[in-house]
């Protein structure tokens, strides 16, 4: 059986200026070998081992498979709200734990006029989670508390909350390019789960 939640979202947030550079190397057409090369030797994600870089990229690649060019275009070149957006997207695809949050949990908040994410939202939106994929049931505490500061992370920086330590949460209108990406490509459940605020 596929899960429909995964724990791979511990290895970072949305990671904007790493996933930029990955999205412009795929769309110039670098291989593999050349990509771990530039990983590796070039450090072109700028991070403090090999081993951090590849895993980094190992997660953004993951998440690329799930958008096509389009969407890789304006992550490679269209501003930082449109660039958190569409990473936001790419994210949701690859696990709908952060799209599920949003659905069931802030938007939920937002109808009833609470603002406030409190820190037993997110355990309480794992147990519902328990119910739809028996996987959830294994993680461990500190995965689940790490898996909660992803989210949350990630939320952050696309708009929808307010900071780490102020989960308060704040209207985010949809960029023309990005609703049209969404519209054209069927993408209903990404759709639905980031316009909280309509």
């Amino acid at each position: 059986m596929n899960s429909k939640y995964n724990a791979e979202i511990v290895a970072g947030a949305l990671i904007p200026n790493e996933s930029r550079i990955i999205a412009r190397l795929i769309l110039e057409g670098v291989g593999e070998i050349e990509l771990k090369r530039l990983l590796t030797v070039e450090n072109i994600l700028q991070k403090r081992s090999p081993a951090t870089a590849v895993r980094s990229a190992e997660l953004i690649k993951k998440r690329f498979r799930f958008v096509n060019e389009d969407l890789l275009k304006i992550i490679a070149s269209g501003n930082r709200q449109a660039l958190m957006q569409a990473l936001l997207i790419a994210a949701i695809k690859h696990n709908n734990l952060i799209g599920d949050f949003l659905r069931r949990s802030v938007k939920e908040k937002w109808r009833i006029f609470d603002t406030q994410i409190k820190p037993g939202d997110w355990e309480n939106f794992l147990l519902e989670c328990e119910q739809i994929d028996d996987t959830v049931l294994s993680w461990k505490k500190s995965t689940r508390a790490k898996l909660g500061q992803v989210v949350k992370k990630c939320l952050v920086e696309a708009g929808y909350l307010e900071s780490a330590t102020n989960p308060r949460i704040t209207p985010v209108l949809l960029l023309p390019e990005i609703k049209k990406y969404l519209l054209e490509n069927n993408e209903d459940y990404v759709l639905d789960c980031m316009t909280v605020f309509s």
